[in-house]
C-alpha cells in the first residue's frame, strides 16, 4: 500500500473514511494528524523544532530530559513498594515524578535559572525571593513558566497526558511572545519581518477596489479535531463569502493557521481576483512566510505552499498582514463555531444572519 492510496483521488486531503476502516483508533489518529503539503517532494527533518532544522539547544534538551530518567536499577525496590501501594493511580503518579525528579525544577534549568527553594514555605515566599532577585522581564518570563507548569499539571490531572519539561519551556515562550507582540502597541517594526502595515488593533475597511479576507484557526483538544476559517469583506464591509474547514486530528496551532491562510490564498487563486488584503492574528506564522530561511518540518511544509502560493498570485497584488486579536474577531468566532459542523462555503447572508453582533461592532468608528 502507497501513502497516496490513503488520500482523496485527485485530492490533497486524507481520505477519513478509509482510513478509520484499515487503521486502529491510534494509528488513524497519528495519520489524519499529518497536515498534506502541496509538495511532492520527502525530506528528513528535525522534529524537536519548530522549523525542522538542527539546533544544538533543542539537543541539550533532548539529552537532559534523558539524564533526569530515574534509575530503576538502583533503586528497584523503593520502586516496586511505591507502585503495590493501595492509593488511586493518580496519586501514585504524582509520587513518582516527584521522587524522580520533579519537572517543575528541570523546567527552570532548562529556561536558565536557579532556585534555592529550601528557605520558602509557600508560593509567597518563592515568588517574593524572586522578584528580589531578578529584573521586570525575567519576573514576567518567570510568570509564563509558572503558568505553562500548573497548566501542564492540570493536563496531567484531568486528561492524563503532560509533557516533557522542554515542551512546557517552549509553550511558555511562544505564548509570551504571542501576547507581547500582539499588545505592545509600541513595537519595533524594523524587527521579526514586521511592516508598517501590522499591527492593527481594531478591523478596518478595505480601500475601493479592493477586498479584505481574515483567516484564523483553532484547535480542538476534546473532540480531536481542529479547524481553520476565513471570510471576505469588501469595501463597505459586506460579506461576499466565508470558508470553514474542520479536520479530524490534533496539530500545533501555527500549523493550523498556516493552512488556513493557505486555504484564503487558494480562494484568491480560484477566483481570480486582484488587491486583496490578508490578515491573520498568528504572527509566527506571519514571521515565518515572510522569512527566506528553509524550513522542512510539518509546520515548514505549509509555510512554503503559502510562500508558492503568494509567488504566483504576484499579479493579483496580494498583502498578507498581521493584525491582532481585536482585529480579527469575526474570523475568530466563525472558526470556533465551525467545529460543531461539517466543511461548508458560507454566503453573506447567512454570515451577517449568525454574527451580526460581531460585525456591526468591525464597522464602528
Amino acid at each position: 500500500m502507497k501513502v497516496n492510496s490513503l488520500m482523496v483521488t485527485g485530492e490533497r486531503e486524507w481520505n477519513q473514511d478509509l482510513i478509520k476502516d484499515i487503521f486502529n483508533g491510534r494509528d488513524a489518529n497519528l495519520i489524519l494528524s499529518i497536515p498534506l503539503s502541496n509538495s511532492d517532494a520527502d525530506s528528513w527533518f528535525w522534529n524537536n523544532e519548530k522549523l525542522g532544522l538542527y539546533t544544538v539547544k533543542s539537543a541539550y534538551g533532548i539529552l537532559t530530559e534523558h539524564n533526569h530518567q530515574p534509575n530503576s536499577g538502583d533503586n528497584s525496590s523503593t520502586w516496586k513498594k511505591l507502585w503495590n501501594l493501595k492509593l488511586p493511580p493518580k496519586i501514585k503518579t504524582f509520587m513518582w515524578r516527584a521522587l524522580s525528579g520533579s519537572p517543575a525544577k528541570a523546567c527552570w534549568v532548562y529556561a536558565g535559572y536557579v532556585f534555592n527553594f529550601q528557605p520558602c514555605t509557600n508560593f509567597f515566599d518563592w515568588f517574593r525571593m524572586a522578584v528580589g532577585v531578578y529584573k521586570i522581564e525575567d519576573q514576567q518570563w518567570i510568570g509564563s513558566i509558572c503558568w505553562s507548569i500548573w497548566r501542564n499539571r492540570n493536563a496531567i490531572v484531568w486528561n492524563k497526558k503532560g509533557e516533557e519539561f522542554v515542551q512546557i519551556v517552549e509553550s511558555a515562550r511562544h505564548i509570551f511572545n504571542q501576547w507581547r507582540y500582539a499588545q505592545d502597541k509600541s513595537f519595533d517594526i524594523s524587527l521579526g519581518f514586521m511592516t508598517q502595515a501590522d499591527g492593527n488593533e481594531r478591523w478596518t475597511k478595505p480601500n475601493v477596489g479592493e477586498l479584505k479576507i481574515n483567516v484564523d484557526a483553532a484547535c480542538f483538544t476534546d473532540s480531536n479535531k481542529y479547524s481553520f476559517a476565513f471570510l471576505v469583506r469588501d469595501s463597505q464591509g459586506n460579506v461576499v463569502e466565508a470558508q470553514t474547514k474542520c479536520k479530524q486530528g490534533q496539530v500545533d496551532p501555527e500549523i493550523a493557521e498556516a493552512m488556513g491562510i493557505r486555504e484564503a490564498l487558494s480562494w484568491v487563486k480560484e477566483k481570480k481576483v486582484g488587491n486583496v488584503v490578508v490578515e491573520s492574528d498568528c504572527l509566527v506564522a506571519i514571521q515565518a512566510i515572510r522569512c527566506s530561511n528553509i524550513t522542512l518540518s510539518y509546520f515548514g511544509r505549509m509555510v512554503d505552499d503559502c510562500k508558492a502560493m503568494l509567488s504566483q498570485l504576484k499579479q493579483y497584488n496580494v498583502v498578507l498582514n498581521f493584525v491582532k486579536r481585536s482585529a480579527n474577531k469575526v474570523a475568530h468566532e466563525l472558526v470556533r463555531h465551525s467545529s460543531s459542523i461539517a466543511d461548508r462555503n458560507w454566503s453573506g447572508g447567512d454570515v451577517h444572519q449568525l454574527f451580526s453582533s460581531v460585525l456591526y461592532d468591525d464597522l464602528k468608528v
